[in-house]
């Protein structure tokens, strides 16, 4: 994996710093830090994930789901 990133870089002309990948089963999803509601006071985004007052701009991903798993 380390070595497409790199060669993705160089063929964008994307310029990363160190690259740190995370050991297989060790990445956790965060979920819930993005609250989903219709009041902008209380939550983020809209019962439909669109951003409170930003047309266009919809979050789409665990951030909105208020837990994962069971």
């Amino acid at each position: 994996m380390l070595e497409t990133v790199k060669q993705i870089s160089s063929a964008t002309d994307i310029i990363f710093g160190e690259i740190c990948l995370l050991p297989t089963g060790d990445l956790h999803h965060t979920s819930g830090t993005c609250r989903m509601g219709d009041d902008p006071s209380t939550s983020v985004t809209d019962p439909h994930g669109q951003v409170h007052g930003i047309s266009g701009l919809y979050v789409a991903d665990n951030s909105v789901l208020p837990f994962i798993g069971s």
